[in-house]
């Protein structure tokens, strides 16, 4: 009986041991995210330099029951919420995920987002289990998503789902169900004489994206930049600045210039070279490009093609830190499902 009372001793003993080391573990962990952000170890916060006002708040944490070795390597890794609050930490805009950390010899090496929701996302994401290497959770709908305007009593939308580790990033199992899940994501041709960039994520339809910068110069500064994401649907996106010109707001003829001159270049450099041909020709046999009825976009259009394509192309003028330019914006969508599905039906895969 003693020998019995001694074993269960040691035993419970062992046991909050481990669940002193967890949290050893996700303070570690935490303080070095916090750190990250902040520069500080003792301040959540990051302040604007001339105000002194906090621009922006944190909060870091973990949860034992969140610990787990989600890469199979043998060493504990970590889910962790990331919340950040927003302007002054008010939560005015705030936006959160949950960060999967990777670790080795007990050393951070790797982190992997999830995204978890904010003020303006159409749903929530919630943990409701982290069991077998996998993580399980509910994503449901933001009731703001739906707008002031918009009377609806049902029910709000959510889908089950599981995250788990694979192939050097995090997947959401139900994609593996998408058509467009097994496609080579690739963007540019491999051909191409210009310097690629490709980064493979998951976005906030929880599906893989793939984001590439095609460069033409060294300084990087000259790039397009793409995107291809999709589930039943394809949606490819390009985006390129061209120097400010004033004549460009008044000139259709120079507008629709550079547009054909940018189209083109995509035909040459992209493995989407029939559809942008296709496209090519279209616009260059228009008489006049739409613009929008505010006339703030200097193009704004709409044109089907072939084989359920469909091109929208934006031109407007923007302005950062380095002056003034024109962007330019071109949307390929191929549309294979019954109908344009919407956020929701998009999700229940």
């Amino acid at each position: 009986m003693y020998r019995l009372i001694v074993i269960m001793h040691l035993i419970a003993l062992s046991a909050f041991s481990y669940s002193q080391t967890k949290e050893k573990l996700i303070a570690q962990v935490c303080d070095t995210l916090m750190f990250a952000q902040t520069n500080s170890l003792t301040d959540n916060c990051i302040y604007d330099k001339e105000s002194g006002f906090a621009a922006s708040c944190f909060q870091i944490t973990g949860n034992p029951e969140w610990i787990s070795d989600f890469n199979g390597d043998g060493e504990d890794d970590l889910l962790i919420y990331f919340m950040d609050e927003g302007l002054g930490g008010g939560g005015n805009a705030f936006g959160y995920n949950y960060i999967v950390v990777l670790m080795k010899n007990r050393q951070i090496y790797n982190t992997i987002d999830i995204f978890g929701g904010g003020k303006f996302s159409y749903g929530f994401l919630q943990i409701d289990e982290v069991k077998d290497n996998k993580i399980y959770a509910t994503y449901e709908e933001n009731p703001m998503s739906r707008g002031y305007d918009e009377e609806d009593d049902s029910p709000l939308n959510s889908v089950n789902l599981v995250f788990s580790y694979k192939d050097g990033m995090i997947v959401e199992e139900s994609y593996s169900k998408c058509p467009v899940a097994d496609m080579d994501k690739r963007i540019f041709k491999s051909t191409t004489p210009y310097q690629v960039e490709r980064t493979l994520r998951m976005n906030d339809h929880f599906e893989q994206e793939q984001t590439e910068r095609l460069y033409f110069d060294k300084d990087k500064k000259d790039r397009i930049y793409a995107t291809f994401e999709g589930c039943r649907d394809i949606n490819l996106s390009f985006s390129y600045s061209l120097p400010y010109m004033e004549s460009i707001l008044t000139n259709r003829e120079l507008a629709k210039e550079n547009l054909l001159s940018y189209i083109s270049v995509l035909e040459e450099n992209t493995r989407y070279s029939s559809t942008l041909k296709a496209l090519y020709d279209k616009v260059k046999g228009l008489k006049d490009l739409e613009r929008d009825e505010s006339g703030y976009n200097i193009v704004q259009t709409t044109i089907p093609l072939n084989n359920n394509w469909e091109a929208y192309i934006v031109m407007n003028t923007f302005s950062d830190s380095e002056g003034r330019g024109i962007n330019i914006m071109l949307r390929l969508m191929k549309n294979d499902s019954a109908g344009t599905a919407d956020f929701w039906s998009r999700m229940k895969r």
